[in-house]
């Protein structure tokens, strides 16, 4: 898993409020301050909507008398979460090369102004040879099964196909060097044909034999119904109980909300509500989350994994290991 460091994140609207906009040492123009409010107060505080760096600018700019120095100001704002991007190439088949799906987001404010996502932007709109500071994660337990006939059922919707495309990879290689594999069956959702990423590749997959089947449902069709990922999978339900019988792992993709909703599925086609807490607990459940719904929890970093995946990741790597407990690092 890739991931994308910013230093700085602006507080909510409401924080900002309470610190900048009622400081009389801040802000000495009662007119200006008003306009402010009026517009901080445009933000959705149930939905924790965080304040544009447009608002930011506006307080600045129309407030030329603001007592604000450097250290106030970066006292307002805390560490951005950072953002990730899982790893969509194997190493076998692009040496030396990293490569990832990015999607360009943006949305309109509450004021009607298109604001820009801050890593995707940078990262579709950035000139070839721009450099940027990035960090490798390794994800222990999103990996393909030790076992190469083990049968493997991916899923994912959008940019979550990212890590299966260097499964695809992994195996093809693996196919060239005279492996037997198992039978790899792919669930995606994505809008309509022209947003169904990696088609190409799939499709080549499925002659060569890194790719079982492939099964594909799109949400803003013209003429099909709707699908999402989890209508295909209850749509091949029987396939994934004849896999799942066969002792298959399960690869889930994607946001938070979706990953939620494949769970039920899950739980439903296995007739037991405790279905993926059991599959987790017999190392065949992986899943990768993704996007500003992510539970903190699920990001493979180093504050949050256990002691005993840190210290089976170190003897992986051949990494003396102390006999001392790991310490989080601390912000100030």
């Amino acid at each position: 898993m890739l991931f994308f460091f910013f230093f700085f994140k602006q507080k909510t609207a409401y924080e900002m409020l309470r610190s900048l906009v009622g400081s009389e040492m801040c802000i000495r123009d009662r007119a200006s301050a008003r306009q402010i409010r009026t517009a901080l107060q445009r933000e959705d505080r149930d939905s924790g909507a965080f304040l544009s760096t447009r608002a930011m600018l506006l307080m600045l700019r129309q407030n030329q008398r603001c007592a604000l120095d450097m250290d106030t100001l970066l006292g307002c704002l805390t560490v951005m979460q950072a953002r990730t991007y899982s790893i969509c190439s194997s190493e076998h088949t692009a040496p030396g090369t990293v490569e990832v799906v990015v999607a360009a987001k943006s949305h309109v404010s509450s004021s009607g102004e298109r604001v820009l996502g801050m890593a995707s932007q940078l990262l579709c709109c950035a000139p070839i040879g721009t450099f940027v500071k990035l960090n490798i994660v390794r994800n222990p337990v999103f990996q393909l099964p030790l076992d190469p006939l083990a049968p493997i059922v991916l899923i994912a919707a959008g940019t979550g196909i990212a890590p299966f495309r260097a499964f695809i990879q992994q195996r093809e290689w693996q196919l060239t060097q005279g492996w037997t594999l198992g039978e790899a069956v792919l669930l995606f959702g994505c809008r309509d044909p022209s947003s169904q990423l990696f088609a190409a590749d799939t499709a080549a997959a499925k002659v060569s034999g890194a790719l079982t089947e492939c099964f594909v449902g799109y949400s803003q069709h013209e003429t099909l119904p709707k699908q999402y990922v989890t209508d295909v999978l209850m749509a091949q339900g029987q396939l994934f109980q004849t896999l799942m019988a066969q002792q298959a792992h399960v690869y889930v993709c994607g946001r938070a909300r979706m990953v939620s909703g494949v769970n039920g599925a899950l739980s439903a086609l296995m007739l037991d509500p405790e279905a993926v807490p059991k599959l987790k607990a017999r190392s065949r459940y992986h899943v990768e989350c993704f996007g500003r719904d992510t539970p903190t929890s699920s990001v493979p970093t180093a504050s949050n994994r256990s002691c005993a995946e840190i210290v089976r990741d170190k003897i992986r790597r051949g990494v003396p290991v102390k006999k001392q407990r790991p310490r989080r690092a601390s912000l100030p």
